[in-house]
């Protein structure tokens, strides 16, 4: 059993940025992941800043669709180029006002909306869908039975997942309540992830092709896929790890 990708979302609804290694802190969440996210509607808060507040109210892939369809990679946590399929694309640190103006410009003609504002978060909590500091783990073999139950590919993307394991398919959730050491990190097995409409979308096309969530409760009985860890020992983790 190993650990095959280590993932992060510097911009909730964006791409996903790939990590070789990264360091983990008990108690605290992959860091810069869900760092920043756009607004959704009227009124953002003032200072450019925000608690963690629920997902309806920032752009993300559930609502906006073809957002599934960009690509990013990142020379640092706050820089990120992203690139549209029809060959369009920006670079933007978003440590600066100018680079957060930029990346927001962008992607509200790539949306086809009012240049939404980017909001970065504080207290070192992400815009994560469940606000609290989890790392959510998914199994590439249960995503592969999923896709063979499903009659189509259920690409691993629509998961939005930091850490992609290969395990026997769905021995994940025989973890709940326990421990899991990957490498030199021991997680906490805090819940599952339960899914939302958001995974119907394919992430080549960025359009809805599959009731994802309806396939897992036609299945399972239930509608998760993936589990949430707490960092409960800190370390060093790295692609390729040992999962024990």
């Amino acid at each position: 059993m190993t650990l095959r990708q280590i993932v992060r979302y510097p911009v909730k609804g964006l791409p996903a940025i790939l990590l070789q290694e990264v360091s983990l802190t008990p108690g605290e969440q992959l860091p810069g992941d869900r760092r920043f996210a756009f607004w959704r509607g009227e009124n953002p808060p003032a200072d450019g800043r925000s608690p963690h507040m629920r997902r309806f109210n920032f752009r993300q892939v559930a609502e906006d669709n073809a957002l599934a369809a960009l690509r990013a990679t990142s020379a640092a946590p706050a820089q990120i180029s992203v690139s549209a399929p029809d060959g369009s694309q920006v670079a933007a640190d978003l440590d600066t006002a100018a680079g957060k103006a930029a990346l927001s410009q962008w992607i509200g003609a790539y949306l086809g909306i009012a240049a939404p504002v980017l909001l970065e978060s504080v207290g070192g909590q992400g815009f994560t869908d469940i606000g609290d500091k989890t790392l959510s783990l998914i199994n590439l073999n249960s995503v592969a039975d999923l896709s063979a139950r499903a009659g189509q590919p259920i690409e691993v993307e629509r998961m939005r997942g930091n850490l992609l394991v290969d395990m026997p398919a769905w021995s994940e959730r025989d973890l709940m309540g326990g421990t899991l050491r990957i490498g030199d990190v021991e997680f906490e097995v805090d819940s599952h992830v339960k899914r939302c409409v958001a995974t119907e979308v394919n992430y080549t096309t960025g359009e809805k092709d599959h009731p994802t969530p309806q396939t897992l409760m036609k299945n399972f009985g239930h509608a998760d896929c993936g589990i949430y860890l707490r960092v409960k020992r800190g370390g060093m983790l790295r692609v390729g790890d040992a999962i024990g």
